[in-house]
């Protein structure tokens, strides 16, 4: 369960906070399924891509805190803040280029090392 941990803390640092490209193929499954899709949003490494490339542009320096985290067996449970200046249309919301503040829980499922689904609910009144 610690490992599954550690996969999904690099998910929060290497990914959403640096935006390093290379992680994604690392801890990512390639059969990687997304089940709250963004509109148009493909499965696999190339949906989380998508994915990212809306969250990056809308909010270019956005923050990812992890508050807390509950592992069972392959699944993950975390309870998350992102912080970011709204710069770009996120989703059917119009720029503020204000600091906005996001919390959601994120469910996330891990075999053989990889990420393999996600769901979430998001809360957006910080928009």
């Amino acid at each position: 369960m610690q490992q599954n941990k550690k996969i999904i803390e690099r998910l929060f640092s290497d990914v959403l906070n640096r935006k390093d490209p290379a992680a994604i193929n690392e801890i990512i499954s390639p059969d990687y399924i997304e089940q709250d899709t963004f509109p148009g949003q493909m499965q696999g490494i190339k949906g989380i891509e998508q994915r990212l490339n809306v969250i990056f542009n809308s909010f270019p320096d956005a923050e990812y805190i992890i508050k807390e985290m509950i592992s069972e067996g392959e699944k993950i449970s975390v309870s998350w803040i992102m912080k970011g200046t709204f710069k770009n249309k996120f989703l059917n919301y119009e720029p503020t280029n204000i600091a906005a503040e996001m919390k959601g829980i994120d469910i996330y499922s891990i075999k053989d090392g990889q990420i393999i689904t996600h769901t979430n609910v998001v809360d957006l009144s910080g928009l």
